[in-house]
């Protein structure tokens, strides 16, 4: 203990680091739990709540491109009479199941 005092009463240079080092230290350790608290305390609030006017609908968005559209399977299909599909009975969203026996 005395070897150690006298180090650091002998060369003040050495007092003035340890006592730099130990403020960085602290400082750092204070900012990371200020740090991880806030983000801890923002996930844990949940969504936030508007007073305002609360909007609800469908969002809608239109896009246009060219090029060729390949389809991911093909299958072969045979017809029993020829003629010409004038109307596709589905709505926009709406997900097709397969009949049995098809």
């Amino acid at each position: 203990m005395n070897r150690m005092r006298r180090l650091l009463t002998r060369r003040p240079w050495i007092t003035v680091l340890i006592v730099v080092v130990l403020a960085a230290g602290l400082a750092g350790r204070v900012w990371w739990f200020a740090d991880r608290n806030a983000n801890a305390t923002a996930a844990a609030s949940g969504p936030i709540q508007s007073a305002g006017r609360r909007l609800s609908g469908t969002i809608k968005k239109n896009i246009s491109t060219t090029g060729t559209l390949t389809p991911a399977d093909q299958e072969p299909v045979n017809f029993a009479a020829t003629g010409t599909v004038t109307a596709v009975d589905v709505s926009v969203g709406q997900t097709g199941t397969r009949r049995p026996g098809r």
